[in-house]
């Protein structure tokens, strides 16, 4: 009589797993790329938005100050023409002019002289006031 043992773990439609000791697991890797790649780019297009806004606005900035830089040398030139106009006597004819008055020169009737009579004293020291005189 001979006795025949079977094992139970030795089926034929049991798998075993292999392992690999010291190797790469490429499915995880692969799994795990699959995840981080959108988000990778989803990250990277948010930062670059960042980015841009935030040189956009600096730029917006430097372009409103020399603006007004720019504006104050105009003020600061109009001003310095104003003043040489001033002291060459020639202001108010230019003013009229940039303002667009429509004033014209006085008609002949419409001019009075100023006499000074300062110079002429009485014999008390007192000077004498100004005294207007009418042109004819």
């Amino acid at each position: 009589m001979a006795l025949s043992i079977v094992s139970m773990d030795s089926s034929p439609h049991r798998k075993k797993n292999k392992r690999n000791k010291g190797g790469i697991n490429f499915e995880k890797i692969l799994l795990g790329a699959k995840f981080l790649f959108p988000v990778l780019i989803v990250f990277i297009s948010y930062t670059l938005i960042a980015f841009v806004d935030n040189c956009t606005n600096k730029m917006a900035k430097e372009k409103s100050k020399f603006s007004n830089d720019i504006e104050g040398f105009d003020r600061e030139i109009e001003n310095l023409k104003i003043g040489i106009q001033r002291a060459k006597g020639g202001n108010i004819p230019s003013q009229i002019k940039r303002f667009g008055l429509k004033l014209n020169y006085p008609k002949p009737g419409q001019k009075r002289e100023l006499v000074r009579m300062a110079d002429n004293k009485k014999d008390n020291g007192k000077t004498k006031l100004l005294v207007m005189k009418r042109r004819h």
